[in-house]
């Protein structure tokens, strides 16, 4: 048996039931509930706001293992000076 937690159209995450392994194959791929304490809007495509007001997101497992935010993301990411591709700087690439 295993835990399934799913999210409904805009309902918070839940816990629905335990399952059996044959039922798995409907269940949809895992996601990691994250607290994001400030983060980077994007209201219009290329148009970035920096956030911050706490919210909860959800996020593939791999996200919690790229390398960790400091003082100077969000505020790099926001430069005029940023690289083109500005995710390079989330990936600690920049």
């Amino acid at each position: 048996m295993r835990l399934v937690v799913s999210r409904g159209d805009g309902d918070p995450p839940r816990v629905l039931s335990f399952c059996l392994p044959e039922t798995l194959a409907r269940v949809e791929e895992p996601l990691a509930l994250i607290l994001q304490r400030e983060y980077i809007a994007e209201p219009r495509a290329g148009e970035y706001e920096h956030v911050t007001t706490a919210r909860n997101a959800e996020w593939p497992p791999e996200f919690p293992r790229r390398p960790r935010r400091t003082e100077h993301t969000i505020p790099d990411f926001l430069s005029s000076e940023a690289p083109p591709n500005r995710l390079a700087i989330f990936r600690a690439l920049a």
